[in-house]
């Protein structure tokens, strides 16, 4: 009887110690990986005990550069490991390197945090500097050629631009090209991280052209100081206007005329009223994808074929955007 009982004793014990033995610190992570000072800063903690049990709970302390994260979890007596994995917020931190104390502690008792081991890791990360966007976003206000009346082959041209900046800006590249019937002029501009809203004007150079009528179309891109390029663009703004060599310019936006195109948006057809003459229809990348004449002042015009989008409508001088729905 006495054999049967320090036996069991020895069993018991040996059963218990298996029960308390150190939980296992699998990792832990800082989110986000790189945080800001405007960033809420968590801790994913990945701990497994050696026996089923319960999170029972974890707290935080914070006392300088030095962040203390205790984590408790209840450990049965089966010996079945169990995995956790569990979010603290540790909310926003000051710029600066901190170190992270964390414990993981393995309790006897289920309802409330009793130690009987633990287990213990350091971890560094740093909180950086906000980063502040680029203020937002390109506006072009006005278009206008110069000179009004252009004689072909003989007088250089010029397109003026004025541009609502966000910020202050300056202009880093730009390129014209002639496509067809279309000018293509686009600009890259570059704005600090400091927002102030301003006009700039700016002169392009198109050079001369021949006898004939063309849509002059100008994109501006907005690309930030310090990425020094408008590849990634943080915004963009496209405007047109049409040019008529030995003729009147006109840009749609500052235009009064008893032409009427209607209705805009349309699903198959538009009506072009109060006029007789040629129309050219574009996409907005400058082909040209219809020409056609209007015999009546009040005529329908099919367009059933296009596909819905914003599309260029020419009228001699006169250009309208139309929307096909």
């Amino acid at each position: 009887m006495r054999l049967l009982i320090i036996f069991m004793l020895l069993f018991l014990s040996s059963h218990s110690a298996k029960a308390q033995c150190c939980p296992y610190i699998n990792g832990v992570t800082i989110l986000p990986a790189n945080p800001a000072a405007t960033d809420t800063v968590r801790v994913v903690m990945n701990v497994t005990t050696p026996s089923q049990g319960s999170f029972i709970g974890a707290t935080h302390s914070t006392s300088g550069m030095q962040i203390s994260v205790s984590a408790c979890y209840f450990s049965g007596m089966l010996p079945a490991l169990q995995n956790y994995v569990d979010t603290l917020t540790l909310g926003v931190l000051p710029v600066g390197t901190y170190t992270l104390h964390f414990t993981a502690r393995q309790s006897a008792n289920a309802t409330y945090c009793q130690p009987v081991d633990s287990t213990q890791i350091n971890i560094g990360f740093t909180v950086g500097a906000s980063q502040t966007p680029p203020p937002c976003c390109i506006v072009i206000e006005d278009l206008q050629l110069i000179p009004a009346n252009v004689v072909a082959d003989t007088q250089e041209i010029q397109l003026r631009a004025e541009i609502q900046m966000p910020a202050m800006a300056s202009l880093h590249s730009h390129f014209v090209q002639v496509l067809g019937d279309t000018i293509r002029v686009e600009t890259c501009f570059l704005t600090d991280t400091i927002s102030l809203v301003n006009s700039q004007v700016d002169t392009f150079d198109l050079g001369t052209v021949n006898k004939g009528s063309y849509i002059v179309q100008f994109v501006a891109n907005q690309g930030s100081s310090s990425a020094g390029n408008c590849v990634l663009a943080i915004s963009k703004d496209t405007a047109y206007t049409s040019l008529d060599v030995a003729g009147p310019i006109s840009v749609e936006r500052f235009l009064t005329t008893p032409i009427q195109v209607y209705p805009n948006p349309f699903n198959d057809w538009v009506v072009i009223e109060n006029y007789i003459g040629d129309y050219f229809l574009f996409d907005l990348k400058g082909i040209m994808l219809r020409h056609g004449h209007v015999t009546y002042k009040d005529e329908k015009i099919f367009f059933d074929e296009l596909k819905s989008g914003l599309y260029i409508l020419k009228l001699e001088s006169i250009v309208k955007k139309i929307v096909k729905q």
